[in-house]
């Protein structure tokens, strides 16, 4: 995947989702994450990006 096509993926699996909290347990930089969505490329790695990813798409979703 490139780069653009992570923040895609991950844009659409995180509509709902604090990041900052699934972030904080997954030990990631949270400032990191929101510099490379808005375009560094260079702040998070795809092996970060792939557990991000991989996260959001185990957590349950509410009914709410």
């Amino acid at each position: 995947m490139t780069k653009d096509e992570y923040r895609c993926e991950i844009n659409r699996l995180s509509a709902y989702v604090t990041m900052k909290e699934l972030l904080r347990d997954m030990g990631i930089n949270a400032s990191n994450y929101y510099a490379f969505m808005a375009g560094e490329d260079r702040r998070l790695g795809a092996g970060a990006c792939d557990r991000i990813i991989e996260a959001l798409k185990r957590r349950p979703i509410s009914p709410n």
